[in-house]
């Protein structure tokens, strides 16, 4: 008999749920994005000398480069059958156009970014009440994002002057999603999540709820 998620022991790595016919599928096919999805080989440049836009100490070019990155990442409207097809609900949006999702894979890049910026939390003044608690959650997830999505690509190994031991070869060739045609469909779809005409909670004061949109821009 196997445990309902709720009794599932304290190790265990994943939130299991009953096995449905989404589940069965690969989720990047299911969802209206999925026809943005193209592949291609790539050959990751991860050496520890490596330098990139997105990697090294806090600068404005690292910041405007992460910023351009998850800039399309606040809310995206699909239609509700793209919802039925995941036998899902979200938040419809008030002008009857759609509903508010997010694809996942800004979320893990928000976490990233968080996780970045806590290593250099002097520098960007981290103040907010639960960080600790919102850096356990991101890591966690990652964790089960990496698990979820093993990748078997083989590390191979050279020997190098000055040091004893096997040295890893970060340059791995993958099979990648084309990263250009999903954040061109992102774009496309995306709409301003903190729009009051479009998402507003029934349970708050206009003006309270135009506050609170205030402060959670300010959190992003």
């Amino acid at each position: 008999m196997k445990n309902s998620p709720s009794e599932l022991p304290e190790e265990t790595p994943f939130l299991k749920g009953p096995t449905s016919p989404a589940v069965d599928q690969d989720s990047r096919t299911l969802g209206p994005a999925s026809e943005a999805l193209k592949w291609e080989v790539r050959t990751f440049q991860n050496q520890l000398e490596t330098s990139n836009p997105y990697k090294g100490p806090p600068r404005p070019e690292l910041e405007e480069a992460w910023h351009n990155l998850l800039h399309p990442s606040a809310a995206i409207r699909v239609s509700k059958e793209a919802l039925d097809r995941i036998n899902r609900t979200s938040v419809e949006l008030l002008d009857g156009s759609g509903y508010m999702v997010a694809l996942d894979v800004y979320h893990q890049l928000h976490c990233l970014r968080w996780v970045r910026r806590y290593l250099h939390q002097d520098y960007y003044n981290m103040t907010e009440t639960n960080l600790g608690q919102h850096i356990d959650h991101c890591l966690d997830g990652l964790r089960q994002y990496v698990m979820c999505n093993a990748d078997l690509a083989l590390n191979t190994f050279e020997w190098i002057p000055n040091y004893p031991r096997p040295w890893p070869n970060f340059e791995v060739v993958h099979k990648c999603a084309n990263w250009e045609s999903i954040e061109e469909w992102a774009l496309t779809h995306s709409f301003n999540g903190y729009d009051p005409d479009l998402i507003s909670h029934p349970d708050y004061h206009p003006e309270l709820r135009k506050a609170i949109q205030l402060g959670m821009r300010r959190l992003k």
